[in-house]
């Protein structure tokens, strides 16, 4: 229990006690009562009165508080975005708008504003809409088409029957893109409502990492055109079924997107134990062919082959393994092979093992296409020894695709990568929190001013500790913390950076007026060698040099720490009865009745029968 009781003594003038300290107050902490004033002299007083468990609480809790502070203050410093450069947060012309990212999403959830002409919209491309069960009227045979996505392409081949129906020729061109290993995706999209009720379109998309890559399907032939003609694909027809709002190509409008990550991208990546590079390999001499699928895990059509792997007698692990990484790794766009660092066990001649550097072989899937898998197999039960062998027999980890709630929509993506704001933004998941955080789009000239009055914020919170616990800090470091800005105190205040006492506080019109005339001199007064944010950044960064708690060691007085361990070997040589909780407590609480009874007769009482008890 720790209870501070205020309160004046009747019959001693001014309410002052014989010792010149305010009468009636009284601080008891675990059971120990010291009488204070309410200056920082008395509690420091105070304080060697305490117990050596309060003691060590007290330096325990202001080492947790100034580590929190910092730590808070550090992370908001990382927030600042300057916007002409500076802070190591690259340049922005003045005025663009910018990102942020806020609640539990920080550090889990990443923004940026597009640049004109680069939209991130998934939806890329969208035919005409037709009725499902319409005729399509093209003739049967087979169309030649090329599909490309940026600089690259892929041949499609679609085949027709006759009398096909639009629905039907829609799901052969969304099957034959489906297939091909581009990062395009096709889908058959039926308005349920609306007044296109009924009917239907194709749609390309392309996920949200591939922003700024055109994607287009063209008839390789000019019989095939009449395919391309009939589709009748446009960006304009994806945005309106997307329900872009303005241009997508556009910048991003001011304001609030809410977003949700349920589950980060995981492509399929197996992964070899360690081997030491120079050993002689244990496999026999020969050819081993694998397989590779790269496709749907569904098991529908893909990417597949086949690679030969040679191994010879005399080759070290270190010679198969980049050997491997050569061949599986140019055998397809969809799949990528490196050597990678890894641990191997050994066993000494005690029987003990033991950990050593070693190598290892990474395959991953780089398809970026939703829902597909890789699959590596032996051709024969030799080639699927091998793989066994080498720890490559099954995924060590399976693929996934990220999902995210953007605006109340829940979508996937291959690589974690979604489009906002009708394309004009994009949202990068790698942390996974369930409720929705705010992702603000702002001018980057008010960017920046909220970012620093959230400094300044953090500034006084430290400020304001290291005011409070003057006596328990080392000597020096309170006027070294308000010296960063009473130094500065001229060149801040131009720039709209006011101070009360020792408080700093933003006036941000003012600020944005200097930001905008005055841009160098605000550049050079907050971030320049010299500059207030450069200066916090060092000290806070500093006293946490060493960690979590190292501001203890480079704030806290020695003799705060050395009184609480002295105190700490004191008690341990008192022998005390032992008291419960409940005991202590209600001493206490027997304390603080005493305090505040009236001036009673106790002579009438005898013993320890009285009601009441002055022992605690």
């Amino acid at each position: 229990m720790t209870s501070i009781k205020w309160g004046g003594s009747p019959g001693i003038a001014g309410g002052a006690d014989a010792t010149g300290l305010p009468a009636g107050v009284s601080l008891y902490v675990d059971g120990s009562r010291a009488r204070v004033g309410p200056t920082q002299s008395g509690l420091d007083d105070a304080r060697q009165h305490l117990s050596s468990t309060t003691q060590k609480r007290l330096v325990g809790s202001l080492t947790a508080s100034l580590s929190g502070a910092l730590a808070r203050l550090e992370e908001r410093l990382d927030a600042v975005e300057w916007p002409v450069g500076g802070l190591g947060l690259g340049a922005t012309p003045l005025g663009a708008r910018t990102a942020s990212v806020g609640g539990q999403a920080f550090g889990a959830l990443a923004a940026s504003v597009n640049e004109p002409g680069a939209s991130s919209l998934e939806e890329r491309l969208a035919s005409r809409q037709r009725r499902e069960s319409a005729a399509s009227g093209l003739a049967a045979g087979t169309y030649g088409l090329t599909l490309s996505l940026g600089e690259q392409t892929d041949s499609l081949s679609v085949d027709i029957g006759a009398g096909w129906t639009a629905g039907q020729v829609h799901d052969a061109v969304a099957e034959a893109v489906n297939a091909s290993s581009l990062a395009v995706e096709a889908e058959v999209r039926r308005n349920a409502s609306g007044m296109f009720i009924g009917r239907e379109a194709l749609v390309l998309s392309a996920d949200a990492s591939q922003a700024g890559q055109a994607a287009s399907l063209a008839a390789t032939t000019g019989a095939s055109s009449a395919l391309t003609r009939w589709l009748d694909l446009s960006a304009g027809a994806a945005e309106r079924l997307a329900g872009v709002s303005g241009d997508a190509d556009g910048i991003a409008a001011i304001g609030v997107t809410k977003a949700a990550v349920l589950s980060t991208a995981r492509a399929t990546r197996y992964a070899s134990q360690g081997f030491d590079p120079e050993a002689e390999t244990t496999l026999a001499p020969g050819a081993y062919t694998l397989d590779y699928l790269v496709g749907p895990a569904s098991g529908a059509a893909g990417e597949s082959g086949e690679v030969s792997i040679q191994v010879a007698s005399g080759d070290t692990w270190g010679e198969v393994l980049a050997r491997m990484a050569r061949v599986l790794g140019s055998a397809s766009p969809s799949m990528a092979a490196r050597l990678v660092p890894a641990t191997r066990v050994y066993e000494l001649p005690t029987g003990e093992r033991g950990l050593a550097e070693a190598s290892g072989l990474e395959v991953t899937e780089t398809s970026g296409k939703s829902g597909w898998r890789l699959r590596l197999s032996g051709a024969d039960a030799a080639a699927q020894g091998l793989l066994d062998a080498l720890g490559l027999g099954d995924p060590a980890e399976y693929g996934g695709e990220a999902a995210m709630v953007v605006d109340g929509r829940t979508r996937t993506s291959p690589s974690g990568v979604f489009s906002a704001d009708s394309g004009r933004l994009t949202l990068t998941a790698s942390g996974v929190f369930g409720e929705a955080a705010p992702v603000r789009v702002q001018e980057g000239a008010q960017a920046l001013a909220d970012a620093l009055a959230a400094v300044l914020d953090s500034y006084n919170e430290v400020q304001d500790l290291l005011s409070r616990n003057a006596g328990e800090v080392r000597a020096g470091v309170v006027d070294t913390w308000t010296s960063l800005a009473a130094s500065r105190s001229t060149a801040l205040d131009s720039i709209g950076v006011a101070r009360t006492g020792q408080s700093l506080w933003l006036d941000e019109e003012r600020f944005l007026v200097a930001l905008l005339s005055r841009t160098d001199e605000v550049q050079d007064t907050l971030t320049g060698g010299g500059g207030f944010l450069t200066a916090l950044e060092s000290e806070a960064r500093g006293a946490r040099a060493g960690g979590e708690d190292a501001a203890a060691a480079a704030w806290i007085a020695p003799a705060a720490r050395e009184r609480a361990e002295e105190d700490a070997s004191a008690s341990a040589l008192r022998v005390c009865e032992a008291r419960t909780e409940a005991q202590v407590e209600r001493s206490n609480q027997l304390l603080d009745l005493y305090d505040a009874a009236p001036t009673l007769d106790f002579s009438a009482f005898s013993g320890s029968g009285g009601i009441l008890s002055r022992k605690g």
